[in-house]
């Protein structure tokens, strides 16, 4: 079932919403979405029916895993808020290895978009989720990290790059060094891997990869 198949599921979200709620919620989400988990970021509180409608989606609609996350995005994609990405892909993909990659590659998307309301709840979900596990962040860092993205991408990955282990950032900062337009972008996933709560960093390494940019 494709996102345009998916109406009927999204007209139901709505209706249990409420209209004017749901569409009250997705103009509170676009406002204050952009800066999510930054300091100086506005504490909002969203609706109370936010908070379920990762829920209703994963536990109580009859779609298959892929169209649970399907309909997730395409919820997010007019809501764009971090309470509806804390279900996570364990819940709604179920071992899917097919859901599983639509989730990536919508979070890969997001992160690439122009508005920061798209991006910033993902990243930050990133942030405090996926890269700070120890077991998660190699597989999702990789498929991020893949070849072919635009340079927003990966941006935006090198700022939420904190917690991921040093050598997996070490090989994006080696395909990016040559290029000085990353400088300021290396920069400050160093500074946030030294920074970080669990931020990840190698001194020495990160020395010798501060001297490449010094001599560029």
């Amino acid at each position: 079932m494709r996102p345009a198949k998916l109406k009927p599921e999204l007209d139901a979200i709505i209706s249990r919403a409420g209209r004017e709620a749901w569409e009250n919620a997705c103009r509170l989400a676009w406002r204050t979405a952009p800066r999510t988990g930054r300091q100086n970021h506005p504490r909002v509180a969203m609706p109370d029916f936010v908070h379920s409608v990762a829920d209703w989606i994963c536990e109580e609609m009859s779609l298959a895993p892929v169209d649970r996350i399907a309909l997730l995005f395409a919820v997010y994609e007019r809501m764009p808020c971090y309470a509806l990405l804390l279900v996570g892909p364990l819940q709604c993909a179920e071992g899917c290895p097919q859901a599983l990659a639509l989730w990536q590659a919508k979070v890969r998307e997001l992160l690439a978009a122009e508005e920061d309301a798209l991006a910033d709840p993902v990243g930050y979900w990133l942030w405090c989720g996926p890269f700070e596990d120890i077991n998660e962040a190699e597989p999702w860092w990789r498929a991020l990290t893949a070849p072919g993205g635009p340079p927003r991408l990966f941006e935006r990955l090198l700022e939420h790059s904190g917690p991921v282990p040093y050598a997996l950032k070490a090989e994006l900062y080696e395909r990016l060094l040559p290029d000085e337009r990353w400088r300021p972008f290396i920069l400050r996933s160093l500074d946030n891997s030294s920074a970080d709560l669990f931020g990840q960093i190698d001194w020495a390494d990160a020395e010798r990869v501060k001297r490449r940019l010094r001599s560029s």
